[in-house]
Order: structure tokens, then C-alpha cells, then sequence
């Protein structure tokens, strides 16, 4: 493999994983649903319904990898 392609796939990963954190701390099924899989979208999407009963709130600041 391409030492640039391996670049561009690592920048690219590393961004969707920044979206994946993000989205799911702050409760957004909707772009989390684009990201992940059905069967993972289901299993963070019963915990962000389990938050919102608990009245829990989650907040994460996202630095870097």
C-alpha cells in the first residue's frame, strides 16, 4: 500500500472516530446512524435512550489521537 493512501485512510478514520465519539455523546442518533452499522448503531442508540430515562447527562471533550 501507498505510504500517501495510508495517510489519506488513517486522516480519514481518525474523523470518523472524532464523529463517532462526539455524535454519541451528545445523543445524535441521527449521524450516528449514517456512521455505524445497524447492529452498533443499535447498541449505542439503547444506551443514549437509557441515558435520557436516567436524566443522565454526558459531556466529553474530544483532544486527539
Amino acid at each position: 500500500m501507498d505510504e500517501d493512501v495510508k495517510k489519506q485512510f488513517l486522516k480519514g478514520a481518525e474523523a470518523a472516530y472524532e464523529q463517532i465519539i462526539t455524535s454519541f455523546a451528545k445523543g445524535d442518533k441521527k449521524l450516528l446512524k449514517t456512521l455505524l452499522e445497524k447492529e452498533m448503531f443499535n447498541r449505542f442508540s439503547e444506551v443514549i435512550d437509557e441515558r435520557k430515562n436516567k436524566q443522565l447527562k454526558y459531556e466529553t471533550t474530544f483532544i486527539g489521537l
